[in-house]
């Protein structure tokens, strides 16, 4: 069981190095192409040994091999970061069986569910991690991370609703119809407070980023993820004014709010929602 935990957080801290890559090309306003890294200062290619996630850093001292430019700590922090989120949510959604190494040897149909499952995390938590630094840093939620998001969530809801066989035999309460219904519930709520507000309480990514979390969390999960949002919302701003580093009327990004409140909820959603329900 640790090997696969030690496996996890590898694949974790790989996936940082690609929320990196995204987010730097993103904000250059490049492609996604699989063009080579390049050190920003001198424009020379890394090489594959420079470019190991976190331990890299540290043995080329946060510098570049070639200019000696410093390399910058967000490098490291989100590589670290997001293999500590990745562990995190894999140990609290992954099934015994994933834990359980035996399916390397026996089963072949069940090693290629685990990978699909272990790419999936990998990518809603590579988008989580990129909107939420996006969104923090220049007020943005980039179309080019959300879109391919709703995608990815809405075929993985698909087939594991015809796995499961529910989306013929219970599609009430399949994952496909589920998170259909999250989307537009959170959606839709962004959606009338944009159109409500003409663009002064929220933005269109944020009526974007609610429907991936809609998908993401389903229903009735998206009500934690949005409860969750709001309140980490109010609690940061409310500090925020006490420290007089924001005041009344400045602008926040919510995208991190978000991003926060989803991976909360989609952590332990059932049991705040069952603690919460019954005080109605």
């Amino acid at each position: 069981m640790e090997i696969f935990y030690i496996i996890v957080i590898i694949l974790g801290a790989a996936a940082g190095s690609f929320v990196n890559v995204l987010v730097y090309r993103i904000e250059k306003n490049r492609s996604f192409t699989l063009s080579r890294s390049i050190c920003p200062a001198c424009k020379k290619r890394i090489k594959w040994y420079d470019n190991v996630p976190v331990l890299s850093f540290f043995y080329l001292k946060g510098r570049c091999r070639y200019c000696k430019r410093k390399i910058s700590v967000q490098y490291p922090l989100v590589e670290s970061l997001t293999a500590l989120i990745f562990l995190i949510v894999i140990y609290f959604k992954a099934p015994l069986e994933v834990r359980n190494l035996e399916w390397l040897f026996l089963d072949r149909a069940l090693l290629v569910r685990i990978f699909f499952f272990l790419l999936y995390y990998m990518a809603v938590i590579s988008i989580l991690m990129g909107v939420f630094i996006i969104d923090l840093k220049h007020y943005i939620i980039p179309n080019r991370l959300v879109y391919p998001g709703i995608i990815i969530v809405l075929l993985n809801n698909l087939l594991v609703s015809l796995f499961d066989q529910t989306l013929w035999l219970d599609f009430f309460n399949s994952a496909f119809y589920l998170g259909i219904l999250g989307a537009l519930i959170s959606g839709g709520f962004f959606f009338l407070q944009v159109y409500i507000s003409k663009e002064k309480w929220m933005g269109w990514g944020d009526v974007k980023f609610g429907v991936f979390m809609g998908l993401l969390l389903g229903f009735p999960n998206i009500l934690a993820g949005l409860f969750l949002a709001y309140v980490l919302g109010a609690f940061v701003g409310l500090i925020l004014l006490n420290l007089k580093s924001k005041k009344i009327n400045s602008e926040i990004p919510f995208g991190p709010f978000l991003c926060m409140g989803t991976l909360i909820a989609l952590l332990f959603a059932d049991s705040l929602i069952s603690l919460y329900f019954p005080f109605f």
